[in-house]
């Protein structure tokens, strides 16, 4: 048993084609340790050699299988589809234990999404379901390799929705745009004006700042309409009708006095935003990485 190099940085879990006899000793646990139907709960020895595997598990997933056969056939499988992102952080043979569990909830400590456990074609008995239960590891059974992929696509799929929803109004998209001279509907308090999207995504709730004037923060996002019907997002090339908040407690600032109609404005990203839209909003952002990456030097992101 080996690591390697896979092509999206991750480190995966690969066996070598002389290595799989070694496999089948996993499938006798080591002395003292519990058996499945133990109602019996884990030593502290077991707790312990359980924990002392953490540093070596990176954002992969456990993997229980009947036998090296079809844990060789799984491992393969998982690596070769479109659901490259899955790969085995440990394995092991036989009836889904607590000690099994364990090892799966190190995972716990980086992300829930690789807190699972796969059981292929393997029991797992209801004391053992129990205890997942209570530590929060998901145990996926299926006696289809299919099944087990489908499983965890749709479980990172719920878990990558819930993840945007709850830091929607955290994320801040790159954007860079300008404002219609000819469409100034209010000044100040709150601004109101037509603009044209040079790049990027401009969306509510978006912190609004000025490069020119040394970055200086005008307020936020509150609305965005089109044909006067409200819109999420206006997107680069697109035009739009915005409505500019003043901050809560900060100063009023108005178009044509503290900033110039000719002025390019932009959304005034952070570290935390950056992150939070690497993580669950790469699809709306990655296109737009050379501003990102722009806009970051500007305001002195590291």
């Amino acid at each position: 048993m080996s690591a390697q190099k896979a092509s999206d940085d991750q480190t995966v879990f690969s066996l070598q084609p002389d290595g799989w006899a070694a496999i089948q000793n996993l499938a006798a646990p080591p002395p003292g340790i519990a058996q499945v139907d133990d109602p019996n709960p884990l030593t502290a020895e077991q707790e312990a050699q359980a924990q002392a595997t953490r540093k070596k598990h990176l954002l992969n997933v456990y993997i229980q299988g009947s036998d090296p056969d079809e844990l060789k056939a799984l491992i393969y499988f998982l690596h070769s589809q479109r659901i490259h992102r899955v790969h085995c952080s440990d394995l092991n043979l036989g009836s889904v234990s607590k000690l099994d569990v364990q090892k799966a909830a190190i995972m716990l400590d980086r992300s829930a999404e690789f807190a699972c456990l796969l059981a292929f074609n393997v029991p797992v008995h209801r004391t053992v379901q129990q205890y997942a239960d209570q530590v929060k590891v998901r145990i996926f059974k299926s006696n289809h390799i299919k099944g087990l992929e489908d499983s965890v696509i749709r479980y990172r799929d719920e878990l990558l929705n819930k993840r945007r929803a709850e830091t929607e109004h955290l994320a801040t998209f790159p954007c860079s745009f300008v404002i219609d001279p000819d469409r100034i509907y209010y000044p100040c308090n709150p601004i109101i004006v037509d603009v044209k999207i040079n790049i990027g995504s401009l969306k509510r709730g978006t912190p609004i700042c000025v490069p020119a004037k040394n970055n200086m923060l005008i307020g936020y996002i509150s609305l965005i309409e089109r044909d006067r019907n409200p819109i999420y997002c206006a997107t680069s090339g697109e035009k739009a009708t915005i409505i500019i908040e003043n901050i809560p407690g900060k100063k009023h600032f108005k178009l044509g006095h503290d900033f110039a109609v000719t002025n390019t404005l932009f959304s005034r990203i952070t570290k935390e935003s950056v992150e939070i839209c690497d993580l669950y909003f790469r699809k709306e952002t990655r296109k737009y990485f050379m501003l990102t990456n722009l806009m970051k030097e500007d305001f002195g992101i590291v």
